[in-house]
This record gives C-alpha cells, structure tokens and sequence, in this order.
C-alpha cells in the first residue's frame, strides 16, 4: 500500500512537471501574467476582508462619543458662559466641563497659523468665533441613545448653535463597515 501511494505520489509531481513545461515553453511570459493576475484576483478579497475584520475589532473597542462640544453664540457675554458651565457642572450626566471662550479661541487660531490677531479682527471688526464648551459625559451616557438624549438637550438651550460628538467619525467609519 506504501508503495502505491508513493507511485503515485511520483506519477502527480511528473505529471505537474509535464504541465509547468508545456505551460511556460509556448508561452512563457503570457503564463507568468496569467498567474499573477490569478495571484492578486486571490488575494485582494482576502486582505480586504482582513482590513474590514481588524477595524471592525478595533472600533468595537472605542467608547462612542468621549466629548461634546458645544458652540454658544459669540453675541453671548462671559458672565452666562460661566453661568452655562455652572449648569453643566451640576449636572450628573457630565464628568469635566470646560470652557474656551471665543477671545482665547481666536488667541489659540492665530498663534497656530502664525499670525497676529490684530490682522485677522479689526478694531471695529467682531471676532466671528464662537465661544466653546467642551464636555466630557460620564460613561453611562455615552451609550447612543442616552447620548443622542444629551444633545437633543443640549440643543435645546438658548444660544447653542452648534453641539458636536467626537462619535461622529466612528459612525463615518462604521457606516463604511456594515455596508
């Protein structure tokens, strides 16, 4: 029985010799490419599938949402932004407020970009920043629906203009996944 399967075994290796000769002796740079592309046509699915598979572990690990940001009309004086972090700070839902008022967020923008501020506002000119308060939840709400719940509240308020989650992008990122 031994001696079959090795008999046999000889037979298949000459057989694939015999085929790798004709192959590559009529043509031998057509059969190259033929089996490259078979190659790459194997192995696209394969590390695309891969891709998808490790992103999809590593953002399953994310917490949705570490921060809110919450842009509040500039028109508004500091005395209610602090009065709007006293709100947010009493509020349980939240674990560190901060705020960012728009005269240091214009300092912080044009320190980054190099320039002086006196040329981005003029004296008469208003500073088109808004003032910002960034939030950061307690972990129970950052869970989606709480969270969307927060932000609805959030939104709510007078002079919000804008309230944004960090969860955005890993939503961008998902969407591509579960397609």
């Amino acid at each position: 029985l031994l001696n079959q399967d090795a008999s046999s075994l000889t037979g298949n290796v000459s057989d694939f010799k015999y085929t790798l000769r004709i192959l590559f002796a009529k043509d031998f740079i057509g059969s190259l490419i033929t089996i490259a592309v078979i190659a790459i046509s194997l192995t696209i699915p394969s590390v695309f599938y891969l891709i998808v598979k490790n992103t999809t572990i590593l953002t399953n690990n994310i917490t949705m949402g570490r921060n809110i940001v919450v842009y509040i009309n500039s028109d508004v004086d500091s005395l209610t932004i602090a009065k709007y972090k006293d709100i947010f700070i009493k509020d349980k839902r939240f674990n560190n407020v901060e705020i960012i008022l728009n005269n240091e967020g214009l300092i912080e923008f044009t320190d980054r970009l190099g320039i002086s501020s006196d040329l981005f506002v003029d004296d008469e000119d208003k500073n088109p920043l808004p003032h910002v308060i960034v939030i950061k939840p307690n972990v129970e709400y950052l869970q989606d629906k709480k969270l969307d719940v927060v932000v609805s509240d959030l939104y709510s308020m007078p002079n919000v203009e804008l309230v944004r989650v960090d969860k955005d992008w890993i939503s961008k990122i998902t969407s591509i996944i579960v397609f």
